[in-house]
């Protein structure tokens, strides 16, 4: 089905008088790679069926596939992604022939090498197919422990090996951090030490610790001190849904959760119209009474969606306010209906540029965007009462003034400058009505 796709796309463009379809490479791969939609990079090619792709990729690198650049919108259809989300290379399947996707289905989902070092990306567009190839040999990431972290389903995380909650110490000894469950429980434990890749249980297998058996149940020992395995065991707690602080004590080898008292809930706004897609640090909102605010400048046509939650992408689409309809038109001044949706492709278009004040209010399920009011006007020297010009009521209510007659508070009576209203700057706002110095 995959070669039938392909083909196809290659006979339309035979058919219309077009060369073979170029294939272009989106991702953070190496110098002058982005997952910039309207400017990927063009991969090499000698048949128009093969494109190949050579570069030196740092630790953690992901990218994808286009046949076409432009917005998002615009190559949707013509992406090429991984099987799965995240599709780890690395020694296991390095030099082996590996299916990708049909275009435009899951586009979303990245290959990921692991291992920083020079590679040659080896793309078939009619099979579509992926090989990669390291050239020269990729050295282990070199682990140092720096700390203590929490790793596992808790505060938005997922079981990666270069995701975890560092806790803080005044000691080395005695370690803190508070965490959030959201789902009806979650699975933990420590490491001393994170890798820069997702999957890199190899590399930091010496510097974990957790439960003296599998599936420890902390939810009836709240508030006990709860012994710790040994350094090298990846056995993991449970605790249920809920906000807590962790405390680990490496002297005592022991842990003590306690129940916390939930925080104020946040709300967030996520998507390139806000600088990034980075579901760990979307943009807080301030709140205001029911009304959640930010101020933010538009440029182009933009994305975004809000959220009650960051972390994973998981975290974020459980509690995702979207549009009614995909990709909706957000204009100046129309207060905008949104719903709860997991939809995770499903976002608001922002068509404004300028500066704009965005009101979101989860509990009607509304937002606004409104140009941010510019700032103050300079005082006119000598306007008193603040009513734009310089006149003699300015000068009788600083002679009223100075007599004690009114006892008002003017921002703007120290015409002179010197840190006290007198006569003097009743005087000064005489001579800037006659023209005077």
């Amino acid at each position: 089905m995959k070669k039938f796709f392909a083909s196809m796309c290659l006979a339309a463009a035979t058919i219309f008088g077009m060369q073979a379809a170029n294939v272009y490479i989106l991702g953070n791969c190496g110098a002058g790679t982005a997952w910039d939609p309207a400017n990927p990079v063009e991969m090499q090619t000698t048949d128009g069926n093969v494109f190949t792709f050579t570069n030196d990729f740092e630790a953690s690198s992901y990218f994808s596939f286009t046949t076409a650049k432009g917005t998002w919108d615009e190559i949707h259809d013509f992406r090429v992604a991984a099987p799965t989300n995240n599709y780890a290379i690395n020694a296991n399947n390095f030099d082996q022939v590996i299916a990708c996707n049909e275009m435009g289905i899951d586009t979303d989902n990245a290959f990921l090498i692991e291992a920083a070092g020079n590679y040659t990306l080896t793309f078939n567009l009619e099979e579509l197919t992926l090989v990669v190839h390291p050239n020269g040999e990729v050295k282990p990431e070199e682990i140092v422990p720096d700390g203590l972290y929490i790793m596992g389903t808790v505060n938005g995380q997922n079981w990666n090996t270069n995701e975890g909650t560092k806790m803080t110490t005044a000691d080395n000894v005695v370690y803190k951090a508070n965490i959030e469950i959201a789902d009806s429980a979650a699975n933990f434990s420590f490491t001393k030490a994170l890798s820069q890749t997702a999957s890199n249980w190899a590399g930091i297998a010496q510097y974990r610790f957790g439960a003296l058996y599998n599936q420890y149940s902390v939810t009836e020992e709240l508030g006990e001190a709860i012994a710790l395995g040994d350094d090298g065991t990846d056995y993991s707690f449970e605790l249920a849904q809920g906000f807590y602080e962790v405390t680990v004590d490496l002297n005592a080898r022991t842990m003590t959760v306690v129940s916390t008292d939930e925080p104020a809930q946040k709300y967030y706004v996520i998507g390139s119209a806000f600088g990034n897609w980075d579901p760990k640090n979307p943009v807080e909102l301030v709140q205001d009474g029911d009304n959640y605010t930010c101020e933010f400048e538009f440029t182009g046509d933009n994305y975004f969606v809000f959220t009650g939650a960051k972390g994973s992408w998981d975290a974020i689409n459980a509690f995702r306010f979207g549009p009614l309809e995909a990709n909706e038109d957000v204009t100046e001044g129309v207060e905008t209906a949104t719903q709860l949706s997991t939809n995770g492709d499903a976002s608001y278009k922002m068509v404004c540029d300028g500066k704009y004040v965005v009101t979101f209010n989860p509990t009607a399920l509304t937002f606004t965007v409104k140009a941010a009011a510019g700032p103050e006007p300079e005082p006119i020297k000598g306007d008193i009462n603040n009513d734009g010009t310089v006149d003699i009521t300015d000068a009788n209510i600083l002679f009223n003034v100075v007599l004690g007659i009114d006892t008002t508070l003017y921002p703007h009576a120290d015409v002179t400058g010197d840190g006290t209203v007198d006569i003097s700057d009743a005087n000064a706002v005489i001579n800037i009505i006659l023209g005077a110095k």
